[in-house]
């Protein structure tokens, strides 16, 4: 996948999955030494081959293990999300970023909010039970209508259960937005030290955004506080 703020194009190192036989022994090792009730899989691609994803469910359900994963908006299928919550997966984690298509676009996402908010949906029908929906602001290009539809994607998807993981861009090195800043003349971080200092957010260095930096900053906070009062009130 190419989207245009992840390091995974910086890294340009393809997709490579485990073995499902070593995948096994490792779940046993992590059974037999830590006796977990649960695993989360930081995989960004654990979804991408549906087929080994199950089987993997499969080994988990054996052992009585409820587990959680990642999952694009584009491999949200209704069967598949089915066997996922069969087979024991009590949370999913899901990159969406924008309520704007012209934000999903600049972004390179592969998907338009309408697509996002029928995954929103399924997951909700499907009763999965715990569903991360990460969303980004300040975003270069991003405009005040174009924040503001997340907000109204946020309004519309929600339901007991959707927590929204809310954070500003962070510029990254080697992606696909890192070069086009550099283009449009924006300081980027020279040095290993300034990255650090920085930690590579994009309004400390700079602010291709329609909006300021405090306005960006102020709208996610405000964005972040409403979503948590709505969980909580339901």
């Amino acid at each position: 996948f190419q989207c245009a703020f992840c390091y995974n194009t910086a890294l340009r190192t393809g997709y490579r999955a485990a073995p499902l036989e070593r995948v096994e022994a490792e779940l046993d090792r992590a059974c037999q030494i830590y006796h977990p009730r649960e695993i989360l899989f930081y995989d960004d691609n654990f979804c991408v081959r549906k087929d080994r994803a199950l089987a993997i469910g499969e080994m988990l359900a054996k052992r009585g293990l409820a587990w959680d994963v990642d999952i694009r908006v584009d491999g949200i299928e209704r069967g598949f999300i089915r066997e996922l919550v069969r087979l024991g997966c009590r949370g999913v984690f899901v990159g969406v970023e924008s309520g704007a298509d012209a934000v999903l676009k600049r972004l390179s996402k592969g998907f338009m909010a309408a697509d996002a908010e029928r995954a929103m949906a399924v997951l909700r029908e499907e009763r999965m039970a715990s569903t991360t929906c990460a969303l980004m602001t300040g975003t270069p290009g991003e405009t005040r209508g174009e924040l503001l539809a997340t907000w109204r994607f946020m309004r519309k998807v929600w339901f007991p259960g959707l927590s929204f993981s809310l954070k500003m861009f962070q510029l990254l090195p080697g992606t696909k937005l890192a070069s086009t800043c550099l283009r449009q003349g924006a300081r980027i971080p020279q040095t290993l030290r300034e990255w650090a200092e920085t930690g590579g957010w994009l309004t400390t260095y700079l602010n291709q955004s329609a909006m300021t930096g405090a306005e960006v900053r102020l709208y996610t906070w405000a964005m972040r506080k409403a979503a948590g009062l709505r969980a909580r009130l339901g």
